[in-house]
């Protein structure tokens, strides 16, 4: 066919534009859906692989937000590397409840050590009417129990005017009812897997009956 109606011209463009997220040569933009943004900054960043950082986290329990120790301000280290953010339990840190659940995290991600630094990408699941909610967060060690916020910053939006900067202490509370690590919905993925191979045995183990 030598020439394109101008509908249909059209209809190719749109389809190319829509799908920009997956190829090179187009860019996310702040206008455009914020899933594009998360695919490209989270692309192969789950390694599947052991973090060897017993002795500066502690992975049998979470840590809770000392400024604003309410619900859904909990967060949860695994050692393949994923962490859980904003996780939820039935009430605020109590010492006399020392090992209560913790039930679901809203936000998902991965998680780095170098020295005495953590860091954290972690990112919301979006909707229709929410968007994706990306950021990132770095830790200073000061010891194992207690972790100081030094960097807060969103992924998508760096430059949105009117978030205010995290500043607070991540204390740790010993648990053993913690979230699966399978919940995290970004497992699904597969652009979020490093080696393709993995994401393919993980998800034919969700087909099999439990």
């Amino acid at each position: 066919m030598k020439y394109l109606y101008p509908g249909l011209l059209l209809f190719v463009l749109f389809g190319v534009i829509s799908s920009g997220c997956t190829l090179n040569f187009i860019h996310c933009s702040n206008k455009s859906a914020s899933l594009c943004c998360i695919k490209k900054e989270f692309a192969k960043s789950f390694k599947n692989e052991i973090v060897n950082a017993d002795s500066l986290i502690h992975f049998d329990g979470y840590y809770y937000r000392s400024d604003y120790n309410v619900n859904g301000n909990y967060m949860v280290f695994y050692k393949n590397g994923l962490v859980g953010f904003s996780c939820d339990v039935n009430y605020p840190y109590d010492s006399s409840r020392p090992n209560k659940p913790l039930q679901y995290c809203s936000s998902w991600g991965t998680y780095s050590v170098s020295s005495d630094t953590i860091k954290i990408r972690c990112t919301s699941k979006g909707t229709w009417m929410v968007p994706y909610d990306a950021f990132e967060l770095w830790f200073l060690i000061k010891d194992k129990g207690h972790f100081e916020t030094l960097v807060d910053k969103s992924i998508c939006y760096p430059d949105h005017p009117g978030i205010p900067t995290l500043r607070f202490t991540a204390v740790y509370v010993p648990s053993n009812k913690l979230p699966a690590y399978e919940d995290c919905w970004l497992l699904k993925e597969k652009w979020f897997w490093k080696n393709e191979n993995d994401w393919k045995r993980f998800m034919d183990n969700l087909k099999k009956p439990k």
